[in-house]
């Protein structure tokens, strides 16, 4: 039997439930622990899906009913969950298996209060650069905004922002110079609070991006050379040399993430025939 020897089931969906139990108590605006109770039942579901209704949004766990049964099984912890009856834990059908084949079980949900609900915690920042830009990452433990300020300097001076109240947090950032060190911080803002992080830094890397001959533009003669000696990445062109006017023209048209000052590099084979004249523009 369940807990105080009464449970319900109803069988299992593949997608879109139709059949919902919701667990809804009276609690005092702070943080808890949340747990769930189900018995033994021969073909339990082995993905019950639970929506928790926070202070700051939804969160979703998915349980093998088919384990651990006759004990509370931890659903989440130190969640924040709202003052009356706004919060609660709702158990769908859906369980992406085949319909009908397995039972979805109702039975207990346990609320354990473990503190007053306080700002967000902010762990596991990190940075991933481009040379023009970098994506910034961060976890709270509630759902909350998302703000990553950056610059040259601990005054950073650039705020970039998302009010989407999110527990995994990602911002990207555009713009950014090459080979540059760069300050940062992040904040999330939920009901119960505001935080910002400790300053960090990452570095941009160089810019470099090659043209190579397949990628190239061309109009007027152009030959592909054969055995390749010294070559880059094994292939090259060439066009026989009109001292009158240009009939041939090769154009190696790069992406710039940025506008400023680069050093452009030019690569070629050795041989016998080479002009001494080539002409860059």
């Amino acid at each position: 039997m369940g807990y105080l020897n009464s449970y319900k089931y109803v069988a299992n969906r593949t997608t879109s439930f139709t059949n919902t139990c919701t667990w809804r108590p009276y609690l005092a605006q702070g943080n808890y622990d949340i747990y769930v109770y189900y018995p033994s039942v021969a073909g339990a579901t082995t993905n019950a899906t639970y929506t928790i209704r926070t202070l700051g949004g939804d969160i979703v766990r998915n349980i093998n009913q088919t384990e651990n049964p006759y004990q509370w099984n931890l659903l989440a912890t130190k969640v924040p969950m709202p003052e009356g009856t706004t919060g609660y834990v709702r158990l769908n059908n859906t369980t992406g298996e085949t319909s009908n084949t397995t039972k979805v079980l109702a039975d207990a949900v346990k609320f354990v209060f473990t503190g007053i609900a306080g700002p967000p915690e902010i762990t596991n920042v990190a940075a991933s650069p481009t040379s023009s830009s970098a994506t910034i990452t961060w976890i709270t433990d509630q759902y909350a905004t998302s703000v990553v300020e950056y610059g040259l300097t601990t005054d950073y001076g650039t705020v970039v922002s998302d009010d989407a109240e999110v527990a995994s947090h990602s911002v990207a950032i555009t713009g950014l110079i090459p080979n540059t060190t760069y300050h940062y911080r992040v904040a999330s803002t939920s009901p119960t609070g505001t935080t910002y992080s400790d300053d960090y830094t990452f570095r941009t890397p160089p810019f470099v991006q090659i043209i190579d001959d397949p990628e190239a533009s061309y109009e007027g003669g152009w030959t592909i050379g054969g055995t390749p000696v010294n070559v880059y990445n094994g292939t090259y062109r060439f066009a026989t040399i009109n001292s009158s006017e240009a009939t041939a023209s090769a154009t190696f048209t790069p992406n710039i993430p940025l506008a400023g000052a680069y050093n452009v590099y030019c690569h070629y084979n050795s041989g016998g025939n080479r002009t001494r004249a080539a002409r860059y523009t």
